[in-house]
């Protein structure tokens, strides 16, 4: 399943921050510390206010905080709407954005009383810019939220007041707003005549951050529709405006919106540069609301590369940001890209647990009731538009016969009388057919309605229907879940029969341990253990696969390693080896259909107590020997046992032979412990780290060594899969 990120550009009417002056932050403080006038202090308290904003947080709040204080105490009102006004900012640069309509609306209601108590008509315009300038700000956090109902509402407010007092800027700007917000429901032809509307008034007032945002919105446009090529286009156009403006937050959403293109056309590296790029800016800004969408477009890429670990580390870290600042389409994108990358890699609880809540984000955030909500105050706005323009064109008319009629009152007085009549039955007329007229529609309406609603309940008994089949089908899959894992759990307990215990073990050697962790319920690891005319046979055997393939391949190898040992009495190494290669080749002959590779890996230690000496015989794997403070590695021979491309003799399994030393330890692993991955990089544990582990306990007692190495390797994977079945063997000669 594959979903196209659509990133929503509204950094050129959202407050971008001021670059740190020193001269004029210096300049200001020693304005604050000459003045003795309340107003002038609280005027460059905000004004200290947006030259921190995007350097020194804590400082920012802190002058915010004393021009609030100091407002309150002069009861200067529009001081303290304009520091309420950007604190509301600096919640919103955190994107604690329910913070930020606190403080937005504080802001509103004090600006509204203005507006009511002014009786100075330029005065009132100032006001009421203020006011529309407070339902821009309440749409656009409630856009960040994802609540694009609320969005949309405050939106509408504000392009009504500036359109009534003239403000090109300010119209342009909710053009672009709306726009957006007709993108994300998909209505590509609505976005863009917004987007041309804004692009068209920009040029004419020569608002070059403005015309950036526009041709960023349009190319998202183009996205939707694959023209790539025009969109590039406009990206470029705009990252050189924001390049110009020295707008960080306006370049980083060009550098991501290049990046999706890249994306679409494959190539992953471009793609991932661009994304980096924008990331380290916004993580400069702080801009929480960016950094969830590119985190997510990352882990995007990397689900693409097929690199699914990478694409759950950035899609957690999307997720987490998300859910902190309420960003509900970064929340479901990163559930769904959670689904997908755990079912890659097979963890199928996980991938449907991140699938649930995806499909209940995504129901949440597209619901048909949105969509009505949204085109019915959509149809408002154009009607009390359309109503304006009628009452205009009304009142020229209504003045026009006037006029003439005061000009002809004399002459045409019983002719306009006569006019007169007629009109008015010509409206009573009119006014009657329309209404029959209006009868008929809505007895058809009704017929429609009533015939929708029909259609409703039958889709609903479908689902319900539908609903009733897939609980059937899901309790009958449970049972059979049920049935396998207990047939499985039955199988662990004949493996485990089969295998030494660790009793048997320690009646010959008390100081040894054996620390055995299968991936799955049954194990392809097996280990095995006899004694045979003071000598001694331990083997540490891994097989092909996992789980319950990898479990009869053990029972196979622990059948034939007792008929070799203990019923054809072969007790050299090489030879026993040379002999479960033939038995296993053997075993699976019959399987001519199978083009799958099944061997073994083993690591045989012998024991000769007579002799006083240790002989070890191993296939790729590793045997370790600890005496002296010397750590002495036998590394196994290159040959898979039971591999058929292969020809294989006696000789071709080297054995070496080391005498016992006081308190020599030996060990055998499989592969399994070096092969996990986890620690802070997710990257594998090593042969390095497994020596210099095994060097660091060799004095301890073996009880102890156990506990480190299980609790080594349990910490080393934390909350990562493991990959393969794990066992290691201590035994202290």
């Amino acid at each position: 399943m594959r979903i196209i990120f659509i990133l929503l550009t509204i950094a050129f009417f959202v407050n971008t921050g001021f670059c740190q002056n020193q001269k004029k932050i210096d300049s200001l403080e020693n304005v604050l510390g000459n003045t003795k006038n309340d107003t002038i202090k609280v005027h460059i308290y905000n004004r200290l206010f947006l030259e921190y904003e995007f350097n020194d947080i804590s400082k920012a709040k802190d002058y915010l905080e004393h021009a609030i204080a100091l407002s309150q105490s002069i009861n200067n009102q529009i001081s303290l709407a304009e520091s309420y006004k950007n604190m509301g900012f600096l919640h919103e640069d955190k994107s604690e954005y329910l913070s930020a309509i606190d403080y937005y609306n504080k802001a509103l209601t004090l600006y509204l009383n203005l507006v009511k108590s002014s009786k100075v008509s330029k005065k009132s315009d100032l006001y009421k810019n203020y006011v529309a300038s407070c339902y821009n700000y309440l749409g656009n956090a409630w856009y960040y939220q994802s609540n694009f109902i609320e969005a949309n509402k405050h939106y509408q407010k504000a392009l009504k007041i500036w359109e009534e007092i003239d403000d090109k800027s300010g119209t342009a700007k909710m053009y672009i707003c709306l726009g957006n917000i007709q993108l994300d429901q998909k209505n590509l032809s609505k976005a863009m005549e917004y987007y041309q509307y804004a692009l068209k008034i920009n040029k004419e007032i020569n608002n070059k951050s403005e015309i950036t945002g526009c041709l960023i919105n349009i190319g998202q446009i183009y996205h939707e529709q694959k023209n790539y090529d025009n969109e590039k286009e406009n990206l470029q156009i705009a990252l050189d405006y924001y390049t110009e403006l020295g707008n960080l937050k306006g370049i980083a959403l060009c550098l991501n919106n290049i990046g999706l293109i890249y994306l679409e056309k494959k190539e992953f590296e471009k793609a991932l540069k661009n994304y980096q790029s924008s990331l380290e800016i916004s993580n400069r800004l702080g801009d929480n609301f960016t950094i969830a969408m590119i985190l997510g477009n990352i882990s995007d890429i990397y689900i693409k590369q097929k690199k699914y670990l990478q694409a759950i580390e950035y899609a957690k870290k999307s997720l987490k940001i998300a859910k902190e600042i309420g960003a509900i389409e970064h929340e479901k994108s990163a559930y769904f890209h959670l689904s997908i990358a755990n079912d890659s890699l097979g963890n199928n609880k996980e991938a449907i647990i991140f699938l649930n809540k995806y499909m209940i984000t995504k129901d949440s955030l597209f619901n048909t009731e949105r969509h009505k909500q949204i085109a019915q105050m959509e149809a408002i706005y154009q009607n009390e538009k359309k109503q304006k323009e009628i009452e205009l064109l009304n009142k020229d008319k209504a003045l026009q016969d006037i006029e003439v009629r005061s000009q002809k009152l004399q002459k045409f007085a019983f002719i306009a009388g006569f006019i007169f009549m007629l009109v008015i039955a010509y409206f009573i007329l009119r006014g009657y057919r329309k209404k029959k007229k209006s009868n008929i529609l809505l007895t058809y309406k009704n017929i429609e309605i009533q015939t929708q609603k029909e259609e409703i309940i039958t889709q609903k008994e479908e689902i319900e229907n539908q609903r009733d089949t897939v609980l059937v089908i899901n309790n009958e899959l449970n049972c059979k879940n049920k049935q396998i894992t207990d047939s499985i759990n039955y199988a662990k307990l004949i493996q485990m029969a089969i295998l030494p215990s660790i009793s048997e073990l320690q009646t010959s050697y008390p100081e040894s341990f054996i620390f055995f962790q299968p991936r799955d319920i049954v194990s392809g690891d097996f280990y095995w253990f006899v004694k045979h005319d003071n000598k001694d046979f331990i083997a540490l055997v891994d097989c092909t696969g996992h789980g319950v393939p990898g479990a009869f391949m053990s029972m196979i190898g622990n059948t034939l390693l007792n008929q070799i040992v203990n019923e054809k009495q072969i007790y050299n190494p090489s030879e026993i080896l040379y002999n479960l290669h033939k038995g296993i080749l053997f075993a699976l002959s019959q399987r001519t259909d199978s083009t799958q590779e099944d061997s073994m890996e083993v690591s045989l230690c012998t024991i000769d107590k007579i002799k006083k000496e240790i002989h070890l015989c191993a296939t790729k794997q590793s045997t370790y020997i600890i005496a002296d403070d010397e750590l002495i590695e036998h590394s196994g021979n290159l040959i898979s046992l039971g591999n058929k491309k292969r020809e294989v003799f006696v000789d071709s399994f080297k054995t070496e032979s080391y005498p016992i030393k006081e308190n020599m330890t030996i060990y055998l692993s499989s592969d399994g412990y070096c092969d996990q991955f986890g620690g802070e990089n997710n990257k594998k544990f090593s042969t390095l780290r497994f020596k210099e582990l095994l060097k660091s306990i060799s004095k301890l007692k073996v009880s102890e060594q156990k506990e480190i190495i299980e609790k080594t390797f349990f910490d080393w994977k934390n909350n990562f899969k493991q990959i393969d079945d794990v066992t290691v063997i201590g035994i202290k000669i």
